[in-house]
């Protein structure tokens, strides 16, 4: 009832940016509540026609394809977002087509070389202790994966939100359960390896999709001017943000690396079911951040600071209470939820909790990853992240000797922690923008 008061108040304030992300959001909170719904099934299902042991090895080589597959997109995946509204806002047509056709051609070709040398690392030289089937089929995976995620985000930065998440969220989980369940039930069994081949074969068509969406979203106007490349600007922007892009990604998978490597493939199993539930009560604030990244892309290239504040008022304004009601749902229930996935996941309770407060500290700051990274000032988050990365492993290696996986859980929460505080500071003294939510009520009021 107040959520929806607030958002009654809101809608009926004046100016166009409200109603705009508002009307956005509907959209994206739909997309998302349903693909994060199927994507938590699609690990239930997972976890118990493979077990805590198959289900902690395909979490586990599935966490370092993640890492490559970031890698594979030269951090085109968040500046996307900053050059695509860019080139719109200011009809630079020749750049926009540049940037959407060599982005996309660049990850693929480096993909193919990142799954190379991650075969020597998992197989050849023995690194990671990984069966040579496994590693061809998890490398497989990663120039696929990477394009998959390259193309989600131009899609997405020419503000076709449904249509960008609509094939990672909703197409990619059930195509990848029906191809495990026709390859496990069927054909072979219930194994790692086929949770990965099913994966890298359901991702062939989803890119061609994507493919053919991008096609049609791009306007017109481009198929009849010269292309222009500007790699060096492009790269001079992306490569910092790769860099923040892959810190942060090995800070959300560290505790199932972390895990895996020093204790066993059961408790990285585990540990992952209890990092995927806790995950849920950042549902909200994901949903926004896929309307306002763009749009504060957008509203940069204006320089436009009222506007930036109003967004991140009003993003915060919409996460952050529903962030605490599902968290705190998910701390009363979280027993009961993570014995869905088979009874030996219970276990992981504790860890729920730890991590499911991290994630409410996370709701609290709102976007402002996206503020400061978008606004000019990434080398400022690679310090943040770099420190809160370091901290967390730090931490992890003292504490997970002791506690087990509850201290990969620690390490983690209190990395997010770090992080969201020193942002939301850089925000306030080199843009003027508050971004914690309890700053953004005692200056309203």
């Amino acid at each position: 009832m107040v959520i929806g008061k607030k958002i009654s108040l809101i809608w009926n304030r004046r100016g166009g940016i409200f109603k705009t992300i508002l009307a956005a959001s509907s959209a994206a909170f739909f997309i998302q509540g349903v693909g994060l719904g199927l994507r938590y099934l699609s690990q239930i299902l997972l976890a118990r026609w493979l077990g805590a042991n198959e289900y902690g090895t395909y979490s586990y080589l599935f966490s370092w394809v993640q890492v490559l597959s970031l890698l594979s997109g030269l951090g085109f995946t968040i500046s996307l977002l900053r050059f695509v509204p860019e080139y719109i806002t200011g009809k630079k047509w020749g750049l926009l087509k540049g940037i959407v056709r060599r982005s996309r051609q660049m990850t693929l070709f480096i993909g193919l070389v990142v799954a190379a040398v991650g075969y020597l690392l998992l197989s050849i030289l023995g690194v990671f202790k990984v069966q040579p089937m496994l590693a061809i089929v998890g490398m497989g995976i990663v120039p696929l994966y990477g394009l998959l995620q390259v193309q989600v985000e131009v899609i997405r930065s020419l503000r076709h939100i449904v249509f960008a998440y609509f094939v990672p969220m909703i197409l990619q989980p059930l195509i990848h359960l029906s191809l495990l369940f026709i390859l496990g039930y069927l054909l072979v069994t219930f194994s790692a390896f086929t949770a990965l081949l099913s994966l890298v074969i359901g991702l062939v068509p989803l890119v061609l999709l994507q493919s053919w969406f991008i096609n049609r979203f791009v306007p017109q106007i481009t198929g009849s001017v010269v292309t222009d490349y500007q790699m060096d600007d492009w790269l001079r922007i992306s490569l910092p943000l790769l860099y923040i892009a892959i810190v942060v990604l090995i800070q959300e998978q560290s505790g199932v690396l972390v895990v895996g490597s020093f204790l066993s493939a059961g408790e990285a199993g585990i540990y992952m079911a209890a990092m995927k539930t806790a995950v849920l009560g950042s549902f909200v604030l994901i949903a926004v951040n896929t309307i306002v990244a763009p749009m504060i892309g957008a509203a940069f290239a204006r320089q436009d600071k009222a506007e930036l504040q109003q967004i991140v008022r009003l993003a915060n304004g919409l996460t952050f209470g529903a962030s605490i009601l599902v968290g705190f749902g998910l701390i009363l229930t979280g027993k009961w939820i993570l014995g869905i996935f088979g009874h030996d996941f219970q276990t992981g309770y504790h860890l729920l909790i730890t991590l499911a407060l991290g994630q409410i500290v996370n709701a609290s700051a709102g976007p402002v990853g996206y503020l400061i990274i978008l606004t000019g000032h990434q080398r400022d988050a690679i310090k943040v992240y770099s420190s809160a990365l370091l901290i967390s492993m730090a931490l992890m290696l003292w504490l997970v000797p002791v506690l087990g996986s509850m201290g990969a859980a620690i390490a983690s929460s209190v990395a997010i922690m770090i992080s969201n505080t020193w942002l939301s500071v850089m925000a306030r003294r080199h843009l003027g923008i508050s971004t914690f939510v309890f700053l953004l009520r005692s200056r309203a009021e």
